[in-house]
């Protein structure tokens, strides 16, 4: 999780590159408007999306994400995975701090156990590494205490970050990142922004990438000021007012090759929803809330059920017709005394599904935890109904419910449904009809076997700097095809 590709756009607007022809980035300080300026910053506590994004500036791992959303390799050259999942050996490329000295296995050894020691953060639980151990000065093992054939993609997350010696050890929010593995080192901050200078031993840099820039909050006094004179390189815009007042000084909207979706999951162990009649009707309750009421263009339903490396291949017809198997008018001939509906404590999605619930007839007990009490909630088992966000999607949630991590967006699967192997299928099938039909398999059998319905998308929007071509900026930060995607319609 996710967290998701979308929240590392802003890294690429930040510390990319210009086309030829264009002023030189080095010229300028150029700043970024993020939502908040996080309290401290430290891999163990990774909450907020702000913290993600500066921390991707930070600190490498030892892989990511290519255009294609498939692994390649960062610190790591190569690897090698154990037959049963639960070994996994990474070999590093050459590669070095902002200091000069170079990023050898022990440093990998060190970050991991000081996460090790910290245990759970909300992209994975540490708990889960029974060991890491140095193969040679540039290897590195992990040993894991049961199998887990998605542990490539955790750690690509900003958790497994390579941090210096200078930084092990320190108490949790005293880290300083003036020396960093990362493109990037810290230079000063304040309440109000982070500034940051440039890693010259980062190998990775193209022509024209800026020597320094600085993260400041929405509320920032001079965002106008920078908006007009083009010295802000890019706006996290969170509201439509926002969007129209950048659009005005002619920067361009864009839209991220994914977002944050939310799934209402039904839990398999519920008496009331082995009623397949009760979790279709349920389903098309909860798909009738017009989120985009309360969250403009941030917000879209999530029709498109599954993404084998991209958007589903499914026309808008076939869509309408796939969730119309899905979904159904006819109310359940039994209606359940009270579902117990579980959710995180913040955001109005809760709310709104719970009040959408009651209008159709249910009694809904809502039952709401913050993020680093929900996984524990979740495994007691006790509720009908369950909101999650892909901010979750790292966690194995209930016996009858896994993330299953593939070439694209994480998913929730039953685990005794064959929704895994229509998966594997659909990732290998490159004939366009037969793919076609298994994504249409996928899509029906998420409700009916994997009790699982997509809600929304919330799209995080980024307005760009109109003076600048980005044709080239994926190639410093290939995580995601930000440039393939049209601009959003007003």
């Amino acid at each position: 999780m996710l967290l998701k590709f979308c929240i590392l756009l802003v890294a690429i607007l930040l510390s990319s590159s210009l086309a030829t022809g264009q002023k030189n980035m080095s010229e300028s300080n150029f700043s970024s408007a993020i939502v908040l300026i996080p309290r401290y910053l430290d891999t163990r506590e990774v909450s907020t999306v702000d913290e993600y994004v500066i921390l991707r500036h930070l600190n490498i791992t030892l892989v990511k994400h290519d255009l294609k959303a498939s692994i390649q390799g960062y610190l790591a050259q190569s690897w090698k995975i154990s037959d049963d999942f639960k070994e996994y050996s990474f070999y590093l490329s050459d590669r070095f701090f902002s200091d000069g000295t170079p990023i050898l296995a022990k440093d990998v050894v060190d970050s991991i156990r000081l996460q090790m020691a910290f245990g759970k953060t909300i992209h994975f639980d540490f708990n889960r590494i029974l060991k890491i151990e140095e193969i040679d000065k540039k290897g590195v093992k992990f040993t894991l205490k049961e199998p887990d054939k998605y542990f490539l993609n955790q750690v690509r997350q900003p958790e497994f970050g390579i941090l210096h010696y200078s930084q092990i050890n320190r108490e949790v929010g005293k880290s300083t990142f003036s020396v960093t593995s990362g493109p990037f080192s810290v230079k000063s901050r304040t309440d109000s922004n982070i500034a940051l200078k440039r890693n010259r031993f980062f190998s990775d840099w193209i022509n024209h990438s800026p020597e320094d820039f600085e993260f400041i909050a929405h509320n920032d006094t001079n965002i106008g000021e920078l908006i007009k004179s083009k010295k802000l390189l890019s706006l996290d815009a969170m509201s439509t007012e926002s969007i129209h007042n950048t659009e005005k000084e002619g920067y361009k909207l864009y839209q991220p090759r994914s977002s944050q979706t939310f799934f209402l999951a039904l839990n398999g162990k519920s008496k009331w929803l082995q009623d397949e009649q009760l979790r279709r009707y349920l389903v098309k309750i909860v798909r009738q809330v017009d989120f985009s009421q309360n969250f403009g263009l941030i917000a879209s339903r999530a029709n498109q059920l599954f993404y084998p490396g991209g958007p589903s291949l499914l026309s808008p017809t076939e869509l309408e017709a796939l969730w119309s198997g899905i979904e159904s008018t006819e109310k359940p001939k039994t209606f359940p005394k009270v579902l117990n509906f579980l959710s995180g404590t913040r955001g109005i999605t809760p709310p709104m599904l719970k009040s959408a619930l009651e209008k159709a007839g249910f009694t809904i007990e809502r039952n709401s935890f913050e993020s680093q009490f929900f996984d524990e909630a979740l495994k007691k088992g006790d509720f009908d109904l369950v909101l999650i966000s892909s901010d979750f999607a790292s966690t194995e949630l209930l016996e009858n419910i896994l993330v299953a991590t593939g070439k694209g967006k994480p998913i929730l699967l039953n685990s005794k449904s064959k929704i895994p192997a229509l998966i594997a299928a659909a990732h290998e099938e490159f004939s366009g009809a037969k793919r076609q039909d298994f994504v249409k398999s996928i899509g029906f059998n998420l409700v009916h076997e994997g009790f699982v319905a997509p809600l929304v998308y919330f799209n995080r929007i980024y307005l760009v700097n109109p003076d600048y071509d980005t044709s080239n900026w994926s190639q410093f930060y290939p995580d995601v095809s930000i440039w393939r995607m049209p601009k959003l319609k007003k």
